[in-house]
């Protein structure tokens, strides 16, 4: 039988990365289902930012000081009480014209 790495090192550059992080099956069934069109692949920006904020709140409601999670997390204890208050969600999907 030939190694998988052997059947990835043959694929094109995107379907290899996949292969490469994924497996070679987890390519395989990408290129089936998307095969032949054009798929994109959103950002996760938004995503990484609520879960990032719903730690914040746990852990200030855990007792964590404002000022330690600021650091923790590298933003300034404004934006923490921002995210504390729900202002910051609403103020990051408001359109700015």
């Amino acid at each position: 039988m030939i190694p998988e790495d052997t059947h990835i090192a043959r694929l094109p550059e995107i379907m290899r990365i996949i292969a490469e992080g994924g497996g070679l099956d987890t390519a395989l069934r990408i290129a089936k289902e998307f095969g032949g069109g054009h798929i994109y692949i959103p950002k996760l920006d938004d995503f990484i930012r609520e879960i990032r904020d719903d730690r914040i709140r746990r852990e200030v409601e855990a007792g964590a000081t404002v000022s330690a999670v600021a650091r923790r997390y590298l933003i300034t204890e404004r934006q923490v009480y921002r995210i504390l208050t729900g202002e910051a969600s609403a103020q990051e999907t408001l359109p700015l014209s």
